[in-house]
Protein backbone atom coordinates (compact mmCIF):
# COMPACT_ATOMS: atom_id res chain seq x y z
CA UNK A 1 0.00 0.00 0.00
CA UNK A 2 0.68 3.25 -0.95
CA UNK A 3 1.48 5.88 2.29
CA UNK A 4 -0.86 8.36 3.26
CA UNK A 5 2.02 10.74 2.56
CA UNK A 6 2.26 9.32 -0.96
CA UNK A 7 -1.20 9.46 -1.47
CA UNK A 8 -1.76 12.99 -0.92
CA UNK A 9 1.33 14.57 -2.04
CA UNK A 10 3.26 12.33 -4.26
CA UNK A 11 1.23 13.00 -7.18
CA UNK A 12 3.27 15.43 -8.55
CA UNK A 13 4.44 13.40 -11.80
CA UNK A 14 0.40 13.19 -12.69
CA UNK A 15 1.40 16.38 -14.29
CA UNK A 16 3.57 15.37 -16.77
CA UNK A 17 2.30 11.86 -17.46
CA UNK A 18 -0.75 13.31 -18.95
CA UNK A 19 0.97 15.37 -21.05
CA UNK A 20 1.50 11.30 -23.07
CA UNK A 21 -1.63 12.26 -24.52
CA UNK A 22 0.27 14.44 -26.79
CA UNK A 23 3.38 12.23 -27.71
CA UNK A 24 2.92 12.88 -31.35
CA UNK A 25 5.12 16.36 -30.38
CA UNK A 26 8.04 14.88 -30.78
CA UNK A 27 9.46 15.85 -34.08
CA UNK A 28 11.60 12.80 -34.33
CA UNK A 29 11.29 8.65 -34.04
CA UNK A 30 13.99 5.71 -33.25
CA UNK A 31 13.73 2.42 -32.80
CA UNK A 32 11.76 0.89 -30.62
CA UNK A 33 11.38 -2.19 -28.51
CA UNK A 34 7.49 -4.25 -28.26
CA UNK A 35 6.18 -5.56 -25.18
CA UNK A 36 2.54 -6.89 -25.42
CA UNK A 37 0.27 -8.66 -22.99
CA UNK A 38 -0.24 -11.05 -26.36
CA UNK A 39 2.10 -10.62 -28.89
CA UNK A 40 0.79 -8.56 -31.78
CA UNK A 41 1.65 -9.66 -35.83
CA UNK A 42 3.67 -7.12 -37.28
CA UNK A 43 2.06 -5.13 -40.75
CA UNK A 44 4.55 -4.90 -43.68
CA UNK A 45 6.97 -2.36 -43.16
CA UNK A 46 9.50 -1.13 -45.55
CA UNK A 47 13.58 -1.44 -45.24
CA UNK A 48 16.08 0.29 -47.01
CA UNK A 49 19.65 2.05 -45.76
CA UNK A 50 19.66 6.00 -44.63
CA UNK A 51 20.98 8.71 -47.06
CA UNK A 52 24.75 8.83 -46.56
CA UNK A 53 26.95 11.60 -47.46
CA UNK A 54 28.00 12.21 -50.75
CA UNK A 55 25.74 8.58 -51.57
CA UNK A 56 22.50 8.17 -53.26
CA UNK A 57 19.44 6.45 -51.11
CA UNK A 58 16.49 4.83 -53.58
CA UNK A 59 13.40 4.33 -52.22
CA UNK A 60 12.39 0.95 -50.71
CA UNK A 61 9.94 -1.40 -51.81
CA UNK A 62 7.40 -2.69 -49.66
CA UNK A 63 7.64 -6.11 -47.59
CA UNK A 64 5.66 -8.44 -46.01
CA UNK A 65 6.94 -9.27 -43.33
CA UNK A 66 4.14 -10.68 -41.54
CA UNK A 67 3.54 -14.34 -40.97
CA UNK A 68 -0.18 -13.68 -41.26
CA UNK A 69 -1.00 -11.91 -44.27
CA UNK A 70 -3.40 -8.96 -44.48
CA UNK A 71 -7.03 -8.66 -45.33
CA UNK A 72 -8.54 -5.58 -46.99
CA UNK A 73 -11.73 -3.77 -45.68
CA UNK A 74 -12.96 -2.38 -42.24
CA UNK A 75 -12.54 1.29 -40.58
CA UNK A 76 -10.02 1.51 -38.05
CA UNK A 77 -11.56 3.57 -35.65
CA UNK A 78 -9.02 5.17 -32.42
CA UNK A 79 -9.29 7.17 -29.46
CA UNK A 80 -6.74 10.87 -29.12
CA UNK A 81 -7.59 13.73 -27.06
CA UNK A 82 -7.82 16.23 -29.01
CA UNK A 83 -8.76 16.44 -32.95
CA UNK A 84 -6.28 18.38 -35.55
CA UNK A 85 -6.82 22.45 -35.17
CA UNK A 86 -5.25 22.92 -38.26
CA UNK A 87 -5.74 20.58 -41.17
CA UNK A 88 -4.40 22.01 -44.25
CA UNK A 89 -2.13 24.77 -43.59
CA UNK A 90 1.38 23.77 -42.99
CA UNK A 91 2.86 26.89 -41.49
CA UNK A 92 0.08 27.06 -38.48
CA UNK A 93 0.25 23.22 -37.88
CA UNK A 94 1.48 22.47 -34.64
CA UNK A 95 2.68 18.96 -33.72
CA UNK A 96 -0.10 16.99 -33.33
CA UNK A 97 -1.85 18.70 -36.05
CA UNK A 98 0.78 16.94 -38.82
CA UNK A 99 0.24 13.38 -36.43
CA UNK A 100 -3.47 13.65 -37.32
CA UNK A 101 -3.70 14.25 -40.75
CA UNK A 102 -0.91 11.89 -41.74
CA UNK A 103 -3.51 9.36 -43.25
CA UNK A 104 -3.32 12.33 -46.04
CA UNK A 105 -0.26 14.12 -45.73
CA UNK A 106 2.82 12.06 -47.13
CA UNK A 107 6.77 13.66 -47.25
CA UNK A 108 9.64 13.69 -49.52
CA UNK A 109 10.98 11.15 -47.02
CA UNK A 110 9.75 9.04 -44.31
CA UNK A 111 11.48 7.51 -41.15
CA UNK A 112 12.16 3.49 -40.79
CA UNK A 113 12.83 1.33 -37.31
CA UNK A 114 15.84 2.63 -35.48
CA UNK A 115 15.41 6.38 -37.14
CA UNK A 116 16.25 5.68 -40.62
CA UNK A 117 15.31 8.14 -43.31
CA UNK A 118 14.49 6.47 -46.49
CA UNK A 119 12.86 8.53 -49.58
CA UNK A 120 9.07 8.19 -50.11
CA UNK A 121 7.71 10.49 -52.31
CA UNK A 122 11.23 10.83 -53.68
CA UNK A 123 12.39 8.13 -55.86
CA UNK A 124 16.39 8.60 -54.91
CA UNK A 125 18.05 11.54 -52.14
CA UNK A 126 21.42 12.26 -52.62
CA UNK A 127 23.31 14.55 -50.07
CA UNK A 128 26.76 15.55 -50.24
CA UNK A 129 28.42 17.43 -47.59
CA UNK A 130 31.22 18.80 -49.58
CA UNK A 131 29.41 20.13 -52.23
CA UNK A 132 26.90 21.39 -50.20
CA UNK A 133 23.94 19.95 -51.93
CA UNK A 134 21.09 17.64 -51.38
CA UNK A 135 19.61 16.07 -54.75
CA UNK A 136 16.08 14.85 -55.36
CA UNK A 137 14.23 12.96 -57.42
CA UNK A 138 10.44 12.34 -57.28
CA UNK A 139 8.54 9.39 -58.05
CA UNK A 140 6.76 10.02 -61.24
CA UNK A 141 3.29 10.27 -61.49
CA UNK A 142 2.09 10.76 -57.92
CA UNK A 143 -1.40 12.52 -57.55
CA UNK A 144 -2.53 14.34 -54.96
CA UNK A 145 -6.32 13.68 -53.93
CA UNK A 146 -7.21 16.64 -56.35
CA UNK A 147 -5.81 14.97 -59.34
CA UNK A 148 -2.86 17.40 -59.38
CA UNK A 149 0.68 15.89 -59.98
CA UNK A 150 3.46 16.12 -57.52
CA UNK A 151 6.58 17.93 -59.51
CA UNK A 152 9.46 19.81 -58.43
CA UNK A 153 7.48 22.93 -59.02
CA UNK A 154 4.93 21.84 -56.05
CA UNK A 155 7.78 20.58 -54.04
CA UNK A 156 9.66 24.24 -54.19
CA UNK A 157 5.62 25.69 -53.44
CA UNK A 158 5.66 23.62 -50.33
CA UNK A 159 9.28 24.27 -49.11
CA UNK A 160 8.36 28.27 -49.81
CA UNK A 161 5.80 27.91 -47.07
CA UNK A 162 7.41 27.26 -44.76
CA UNK A 163 10.22 29.63 -45.07
CA UNK A 164 8.26 33.11 -44.20
CA UNK A 165 6.82 31.10 -41.33
CA UNK A 166 9.90 29.69 -39.53
CA UNK A 167 8.35 26.70 -40.11
CA UNK A 168 11.07 25.20 -41.99
CA UNK A 169 13.59 24.37 -39.67
CA UNK A 170 17.08 25.42 -40.83
CA UNK A 171 15.96 27.32 -43.40
CA UNK A 172 18.68 29.59 -43.79
CA UNK A 173 20.78 26.66 -44.86
CA UNK A 174 18.69 27.40 -48.31
CA UNK A 175 20.71 28.78 -50.67
CA UNK A 176 19.16 28.05 -53.53
CA UNK A 177 16.03 25.50 -54.91
CA UNK A 178 16.66 24.48 -58.23
CA UNK A 179 14.56 23.02 -60.32
CA UNK A 180 16.66 20.73 -62.68
CA UNK A 181 13.68 18.92 -64.72
CA UNK A 182 9.92 18.08 -63.74
CA UNK A 183 10.63 15.66 -61.04
CA UNK A 184 14.14 16.32 -60.31
CA UNK A 185 15.55 19.70 -57.82
CA UNK A 186 18.79 20.33 -56.39
CA UNK A 187 18.88 22.15 -52.59
CA UNK A 188 21.65 24.32 -52.58
CA UNK A 189 23.01 25.13 -49.28
CA UNK A 190 24.96 27.08 -46.95
CA UNK A 191 26.22 25.23 -44.75
CA UNK A 192 26.05 21.38 -43.87
CA UNK A 193 25.17 19.47 -40.64
CA UNK A 194 23.98 16.02 -40.30
CA UNK A 195 20.33 17.49 -38.87
CA UNK A 196 19.20 19.09 -42.18
CA UNK A 197 18.66 16.20 -44.39
CA UNK A 198 15.82 15.62 -41.87
CA UNK A 199 14.21 19.20 -42.19
CA UNK A 200 14.70 19.15 -46.25
CA UNK A 201 13.79 15.67 -46.40
CA UNK A 202 11.30 14.96 -44.10
CA UNK A 203 8.74 17.97 -45.83
CA UNK A 204 5.25 16.96 -45.86
CA UNK A 205 3.61 17.80 -49.77
CA UNK A 206 0.13 19.86 -49.95
CA UNK A 207 -2.03 20.13 -53.43
CA UNK A 208 -0.64 23.68 -54.37
CA UNK A 209 -3.68 23.37 -56.94
CA UNK A 210 -6.13 22.88 -54.43
CA UNK A 211 -4.82 26.33 -52.02
CA UNK A 212 -4.69 27.83 -55.00
CA UNK A 213 -7.81 27.23 -56.34
CA UNK A 214 -10.07 27.58 -53.13
CA UNK A 215 -9.28 30.73 -51.45
CA UNK A 216 -5.85 29.71 -49.51
CA UNK A 217 -4.97 29.66 -46.20
CA UNK A 218 -8.36 30.08 -45.15
CA UNK A 219 -9.42 27.44 -46.48
CA UNK A 220 -6.99 24.67 -45.52
CA UNK A 221 -7.03 25.11 -42.11
CA UNK A 222 -9.94 22.94 -42.21
CA UNK A 223 -9.23 21.11 -45.44
CA UNK A 224 -6.35 18.99 -46.50
CA UNK A 225 -5.04 17.21 -50.07
CA UNK A 226 -2.85 15.38 -49.81
CA UNK A 227 -1.09 12.44 -51.47
CA UNK A 228 -1.81 9.88 -48.50
CA UNK A 229 -3.88 6.36 -48.83
CA UNK A 230 -6.65 8.49 -46.97
CA UNK A 231 -9.25 11.43 -48.65
CA UNK A 232 -10.58 13.38 -46.20
CA UNK A 233 -14.82 12.80 -44.82
CA UNK A 234 -15.61 15.03 -42.73
CA UNK A 235 -14.34 17.11 -39.80
CA UNK A 236 -16.19 18.06 -36.74
CA UNK A 237 -13.34 20.19 -34.70
CA UNK A 238 -12.87 18.83 -31.06
CA UNK A 239 -14.95 15.52 -31.89
CA UNK A 240 -14.40 13.29 -34.76
CA UNK A 241 -12.39 13.41 -37.88
CA UNK A 242 -13.42 10.28 -40.64
CA UNK A 243 -11.20 9.62 -43.49
CA UNK A 244 -11.90 7.00 -46.43
CA UNK A 245 -10.03 4.94 -48.57
CA UNK A 246 -8.10 6.72 -51.38
CA UNK A 247 -8.64 4.84 -54.67
CA UNK A 248 -6.05 6.22 -56.51
CA UNK A 249 -3.31 5.83 -53.86
CA UNK A 250 -0.05 5.52 -55.65
CA UNK A 251 1.22 2.49 -53.93
CA UNK A 252 -0.45 -0.37 -55.85
CA UNK A 253 -2.58 -2.74 -53.82
CA UNK A 254 -2.72 -0.64 -50.63
CA UNK A 255 -4.32 0.82 -48.00
CA UNK A 256 -5.98 -2.16 -46.92
CA UNK A 257 -8.36 0.15 -44.40
CA UNK A 258 -11.97 1.18 -45.99
CA UNK A 259 -11.66 3.97 -43.78
CA UNK A 260 -10.01 5.75 -40.00
CA UNK A 261 -12.49 7.29 -37.56
CA UNK A 262 -10.73 9.40 -34.99
CA UNK A 263 -12.51 9.40 -32.03
CA UNK A 264 -12.13 12.35 -29.50
CA UNK A 265 -12.36 11.33 -26.32
CA UNK A 266 -10.16 13.57 -23.45
CA UNK A 267 -11.52 11.41 -20.08
CA UNK A 268 -9.56 9.12 -20.23
CA UNK A 269 -11.73 6.90 -18.38
CA UNK A 270 -14.45 6.83 -21.08
CA UNK A 271 -11.45 5.65 -23.65
CA UNK A 272 -10.36 2.66 -20.91
CA UNK A 273 -14.28 2.01 -20.96
CA UNK A 274 -14.50 2.22 -24.80
CA UNK A 275 -11.29 0.43 -25.21
CA UNK A 276 -12.73 -2.58 -22.85
CA UNK A 277 -16.22 -3.11 -24.48
CA UNK A 278 -14.26 -3.24 -27.76
CA UNK A 279 -15.76 -0.03 -29.63
CA UNK A 280 -12.16 1.70 -30.43
CA UNK A 281 -9.39 -0.36 -32.13
CA UNK A 282 -6.55 1.58 -31.42
CA UNK A 283 -5.92 4.15 -28.04
CA UNK A 284 -3.17 6.58 -28.78
CA UNK A 285 -2.62 7.89 -25.44
CA UNK A 286 -3.02 5.91 -22.12
CA UNK A 287 -1.28 6.90 -19.21
CA UNK A 288 0.25 4.70 -16.94
CA UNK A 289 -2.75 4.19 -14.46
CA UNK A 290 -5.22 2.76 -17.14
CA UNK A 291 -2.26 0.31 -18.69
CA UNK A 292 -1.87 -0.84 -15.06
CA UNK A 293 -5.56 -1.16 -14.73
CA UNK A 294 -5.51 -3.31 -18.26
CA UNK A 295 -3.33 -5.80 -16.75
CA UNK A 296 -4.61 -6.07 -13.47
CA UNK A 297 -8.12 -7.13 -15.18
CA UNK A 298 -6.78 -9.17 -18.00
CA UNK A 299 -8.11 -6.90 -20.81
CA UNK A 300 -7.30 -8.69 -23.97
CA UNK A 301 -5.33 -5.56 -25.43
CA UNK A 302 -1.40 -5.42 -26.87
CA UNK A 303 0.18 -2.69 -24.91
CA UNK A 304 3.33 -1.66 -26.77
CA UNK A 305 6.29 -0.38 -24.80
CA UNK A 306 8.63 1.36 -26.99
CA UNK A 307 12.06 2.97 -26.09
CA UNK A 308 11.41 6.30 -26.66
CA UNK A 309 8.51 8.47 -25.57
CA UNK A 310 8.72 11.74 -23.55
CA UNK A 311 10.67 13.77 -21.37
CA UNK A 312 9.07 15.58 -18.73
CA UNK A 313 9.34 18.05 -16.19
CA UNK A 314 9.83 22.06 -15.48
CA UNK A 315 10.66 24.09 -18.30
CA UNK A 316 11.93 28.02 -17.38
CA UNK A 317 11.48 31.43 -19.01
CA UNK A 318 14.43 31.94 -18.83
CA UNK A 319 13.81 34.75 -21.24
CA UNK A 320 12.79 36.97 -18.56
CA UNK A 321 15.54 38.44 -16.50
CA UNK A 322 13.54 40.06 -14.10
CA UNK A 323 12.11 36.65 -13.15
CA UNK A 324 13.03 34.73 -9.58
CA UNK A 325 14.18 31.92 -11.84
CA UNK A 326 16.97 33.93 -14.09
CA UNK A 327 19.20 32.82 -10.92
CA UNK A 328 20.45 29.56 -11.05
CA UNK A 329 20.24 28.76 -7.28
CA UNK A 330 16.63 29.29 -7.61
CA UNK A 331 16.34 26.92 -10.13
CA UNK A 332 18.19 24.08 -8.25
CA UNK A 333 16.32 24.88 -5.31
CA UNK A 334 13.25 23.90 -6.96
CA UNK A 335 14.95 20.76 -8.00
CA UNK A 336 16.15 19.70 -4.66
CA UNK A 337 12.45 20.57 -3.18
CA UNK A 338 10.88 17.74 -5.20
CA UNK A 339 11.13 14.03 -4.42
CA UNK A 340 11.26 12.77 -7.91
CA UNK A 341 11.91 8.90 -6.86
CA UNK A 342 9.05 8.60 -4.65
CA UNK A 343 6.80 10.39 -7.66
CA UNK A 344 7.87 8.39 -10.13
CA UNK A 345 7.29 5.05 -7.90
CA UNK A 346 3.66 6.81 -6.38
CA UNK A 347 2.59 7.54 -9.90
CA UNK A 348 4.16 5.49 -12.60
CA UNK A 349 2.56 2.03 -12.10
CA UNK A 350 5.91 0.27 -13.48
CA UNK A 351 5.92 2.16 -16.45
CA UNK A 352 7.87 5.49 -16.55
CA UNK A 353 11.86 6.23 -15.43
CA UNK A 354 13.01 8.97 -13.03
CA UNK A 355 15.14 11.45 -14.96
CA UNK A 356 17.68 13.33 -13.55
CA UNK A 357 19.25 14.42 -17.09
CA UNK A 358 17.21 15.81 -19.64
CA UNK A 359 17.22 12.09 -21.40
CA UNK A 360 17.05 9.36 -19.25
CA UNK A 361 19.01 6.80 -18.39
CA UNK A 362 21.01 5.02 -20.17
CA UNK A 363 20.54 7.46 -23.20
CA UNK A 364 23.14 9.81 -24.82
CA UNK A 365 24.70 12.13 -22.06
CA UNK A 366 22.62 10.61 -18.77
CA UNK A 367 25.50 8.93 -17.72
CA UNK A 368 27.56 11.83 -17.44
CA UNK A 369 25.84 14.84 -15.84
CA UNK A 370 28.22 16.73 -13.37
CA UNK A 371 25.57 17.15 -10.60
CA UNK A 372 22.35 15.03 -9.01
CA UNK A 373 20.29 17.30 -7.30
CA UNK A 374 18.05 14.59 -5.06
CA UNK A 375 15.43 15.49 -2.48
CA UNK A 376 16.41 17.86 0.25
CA UNK A 377 14.15 20.63 1.35
CA UNK A 378 17.00 21.70 3.58
CA UNK A 379 19.21 22.28 0.70
CA UNK A 380 16.50 24.34 -1.20
CA UNK A 381 15.72 26.42 1.27
CA UNK A 382 19.71 27.15 2.19
CA UNK A 383 19.66 27.94 -1.81
CA UNK A 384 16.76 30.04 -1.51
CA UNK A 385 18.53 32.32 1.08
CA UNK A 386 21.42 32.64 -0.50
CA UNK A 387 19.46 34.03 -3.21
CA UNK A 388 17.93 36.59 -1.41
CA UNK A 389 14.85 34.61 -0.76
CA UNK A 390 14.87 33.68 3.09
CA UNK A 391 11.15 34.67 3.35
CA UNK A 392 10.14 32.84 0.71
CA UNK A 393 9.77 33.21 -3.53
CA UNK A 394 7.10 33.81 -5.28
CA UNK A 395 6.98 31.53 -8.54
CA UNK A 396 4.22 30.90 -11.07
CA UNK A 397 3.49 27.65 -12.95
CA UNK A 398 1.73 26.89 -15.90
CA UNK A 399 0.24 23.52 -16.04
CA UNK A 400 -2.74 21.58 -18.40
CA UNK A 401 -5.98 21.38 -16.85
CA UNK A 402 -6.60 17.75 -16.02
CA UNK A 403 -10.60 15.88 -15.95
CA UNK A 404 -12.75 17.61 -13.47
CA UNK A 405 -10.88 20.85 -14.13
CA UNK A 406 -7.97 21.03 -11.73
CA UNK A 407 -4.42 20.01 -12.17
CA UNK A 408 -3.21 17.46 -8.94
CA UNK A 409 -0.38 16.82 -9.95
CA UNK A 410 0.42 20.89 -10.08
CA UNK A 411 -1.17 21.34 -6.47
CA UNK A 412 1.33 18.29 -5.34
CA UNK A 413 3.83 20.32 -6.79
CA UNK A 414 2.65 23.58 -5.18
CA UNK A 415 3.02 21.53 -1.75
CA UNK A 416 6.61 20.27 -2.40
CA UNK A 417 7.45 23.80 -3.15
CA UNK A 418 5.80 26.06 -0.24
CA UNK A 419 7.39 23.21 2.01
CA UNK A 420 10.64 24.33 1.02
CA UNK A 421 10.25 27.99 1.00
CA UNK A 422 8.47 29.11 -2.27
CA UNK A 423 5.39 31.22 -2.67
CA UNK A 424 3.78 28.84 -5.77
CA UNK A 425 1.08 30.33 -7.69
CA UNK A 426 -0.50 28.17 -9.82
CA UNK A 427 -1.93 29.08 -13.53
CA UNK A 428 -4.01 26.09 -14.41
CA UNK A 429 -5.14 26.45 -18.47
CA UNK A 430 -7.13 24.46 -20.96
CA UNK A 431 -5.63 23.25 -23.65
CA UNK A 432 -5.35 25.94 -26.35
CA UNK A 433 -4.28 28.87 -23.43
CA UNK A 434 -1.84 26.29 -22.45
CA UNK A 435 0.03 25.70 -25.72
CA UNK A 436 -0.87 28.78 -27.50
CA UNK A 437 1.12 30.27 -24.07
CA UNK A 438 4.36 27.25 -24.60
CA UNK A 439 4.74 27.90 -28.12
CA UNK A 440 3.12 31.55 -28.61
CA UNK A 441 2.74 34.05 -25.74
CA UNK A 442 5.13 32.26 -23.52
CA UNK A 443 4.94 31.53 -19.87
CA UNK A 444 5.85 32.98 -16.36
CA UNK A 445 8.27 31.66 -14.69
CA UNK A 446 8.03 28.14 -15.38
CA UNK A 447 5.69 25.30 -17.21
CA UNK A 448 4.75 22.13 -16.52
CA UNK A 449 6.07 20.34 -19.98
CA UNK A 450 7.62 17.43 -21.81
CA UNK A 451 10.31 17.04 -24.49
CA UNK A 452 11.09 14.09 -27.26
CA UNK A 453 12.91 11.56 -26.03
CA UNK A 454 14.72 10.17 -29.06
CA UNK A 455 16.99 7.45 -29.55
CA UNK A 456 19.16 9.27 -31.44
CA UNK A 457 19.16 12.33 -28.83
CA UNK A 458 20.89 14.68 -30.42
CA UNK A 459 18.14 15.09 -32.86
CA UNK A 460 15.36 15.63 -29.90
CA UNK A 461 18.09 18.04 -28.44
CA UNK A 462 17.94 19.80 -31.55
CA UNK A 463 14.25 20.41 -32.25
CA UNK A 464 13.01 21.14 -28.52
CA UNK A 465 15.88 23.31 -27.45
CA UNK A 466 18.47 23.78 -29.95
CA UNK A 467 19.47 26.93 -31.94
CA UNK A 468 16.71 26.44 -34.49
CA UNK A 469 13.80 24.49 -32.87
CA UNK A 470 11.04 23.23 -34.35
CA UNK A 471 9.06 23.33 -31.67
CA UNK A 472 10.08 27.30 -30.76
CA UNK A 473 9.09 26.74 -27.08
CA UNK A 474 8.32 30.59 -26.26
CA UNK A 475 10.36 31.22 -22.95
CA UNK A 476 13.38 29.30 -23.98
CA UNK A 477 16.40 31.81 -24.29
CA UNK A 478 19.68 30.24 -22.79
CA UNK A 479 23.14 31.35 -22.53
CA UNK A 480 24.55 31.66 -25.98
CA UNK A 481 27.40 29.32 -24.93
CA UNK A 482 24.67 26.95 -24.45
CA UNK A 483 23.72 26.93 -28.21
CA UNK A 484 27.65 27.08 -29.51
CA UNK A 485 27.47 23.54 -28.76
CA UNK A 486 25.69 22.82 -31.20
CA UNK A 487 27.76 22.79 -33.77
CA UNK A 488 30.24 20.82 -33.19
CA UNK A 489 27.85 18.27 -32.81
CA UNK A 490 25.75 18.76 -35.23
CA UNK A 491 28.82 18.98 -38.10
CA UNK A 492 29.21 15.14 -36.94
CA UNK A 493 29.48 13.02 -39.68
CA UNK A 494 29.25 9.72 -37.99
CA UNK A 495 26.96 8.43 -34.87
CA UNK A 496 29.47 7.72 -32.28
CA UNK A 497 30.88 11.08 -32.59
CA UNK A 498 26.96 13.15 -32.75
CA UNK A 499 26.72 10.89 -29.41
CA UNK A 500 29.88 12.25 -27.68
CA UNK A 501 29.17 15.76 -28.75
CA UNK A 502 25.70 15.34 -27.19
CA UNK A 503 26.94 14.68 -23.75
CA UNK A 504 28.58 18.07 -23.66
CA UNK A 505 25.26 19.80 -24.28
CA UNK A 506 23.15 17.10 -21.67
CA UNK A 507 25.86 18.37 -19.23
CA UNK A 508 25.78 22.02 -19.88
CA UNK A 509 21.42 22.19 -19.31
CA UNK A 510 21.95 19.94 -16.26
CA UNK A 511 25.01 21.93 -14.70
CA UNK A 512 23.20 25.42 -15.47
CA UNK A 513 19.14 23.51 -14.17
CA UNK A 514 18.20 25.08 -17.53
CA UNK A 515 15.30 22.46 -17.37
CA UNK A 516 13.91 20.39 -14.23
CA UNK A 517 13.73 16.36 -15.33
CA UNK A 518 10.68 14.67 -13.82
CA UNK A 519 9.94 11.33 -15.12
CA UNK A 520 10.80 10.07 -18.48
CA UNK A 521 7.40 8.68 -20.01
CA UNK A 522 8.15 5.78 -23.16
CA UNK A 523 5.51 5.64 -25.74
CA UNK A 524 2.63 2.95 -24.81
CA UNK A 525 -0.46 2.78 -27.56
CA UNK A 526 -3.22 0.08 -26.93
CA UNK A 527 -4.53 -2.26 -30.12
CA UNK A 528 -6.95 -4.42 -30.02
CA UNK A 529 -5.81 -8.38 -30.41
CA UNK A 530 -7.26 -7.80 -34.24
CA UNK A 531 -5.52 -4.89 -35.36
CA UNK A 532 -1.98 -4.92 -37.30
CA UNK A 533 0.44 -1.74 -37.32
CA UNK A 534 4.12 -0.78 -37.07
CA UNK A 535 3.77 2.26 -34.90
CA UNK A 536 5.22 2.68 -33.18
CA UNK A 537 7.96 0.55 -34.39
CA UNK A 538 8.68 2.73 -37.31
CA UNK A 539 8.98 6.00 -34.95
CA UNK A 540 6.63 8.10 -32.22
CA UNK A 541 5.77 10.75 -34.85
CA UNK A 542 5.33 8.60 -37.88
CA UNK A 543 2.08 6.32 -37.92
CA UNK A 544 1.44 4.75 -41.66
CA UNK A 545 -2.09 3.81 -42.68
CA UNK A 546 -1.41 2.70 -45.68
CA UNK A 547 0.16 -0.51 -44.03
CA UNK A 548 -2.45 -0.88 -41.17
CA UNK A 549 -5.15 -3.10 -41.87
CA UNK A 550 -7.56 -5.94 -39.13
CA UNK A 551 -9.00 -9.27 -39.09
CA UNK A 552 -12.18 -10.16 -38.86
CA UNK A 553 -13.65 -10.14 -35.93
Amino acid sequence: MIGERLRKKLVVAVTFLAMVSLVAVVAACGEEETSTTAAPTSAPSTTSNTAAPSTETTAPESTTSSSVQPTYGGVLKYIHVNTPQVLGYWPEQGPDDEWAVQPAIERIMKFTAGGILVPHLAESVVEDPDRLTITVKLRQGIKFHDGSELTAEVAKWNYDLGIPSGKLQFADALKEFEIVDKYTYVLHLNYWHNRLLESFGWMPMFSKEAFEKNGGADWARTHVVGTGPFILQEYNRDQSVKWVKNPDYWQQGLPYLDGIELMCLPDRNTAALTMMAGDADFWQSPTPQYLAQFKEKGVNVNIRIAKVGLGTGLIFNLADPNSPVADQRVREAMEYAVDKAAINEATGYGFTQVMDAVTPDPEWGADSIPVKREYNPEKAKQLLAEAGYANGCPITILALVEEGGRNTGAEAMKGYLDAAGFQTTLDIADPGRFFGSAFGTGWKDCIAMFWGVDENFLFSLAAWFGPSPKTKLAGWAPPEEYYALYEPAMQARTLEEQKEKTKAIVAYMNEHCLVIPGSFVPLTPVYQPWVHANYPDDGISTFYWDQAWMEKH
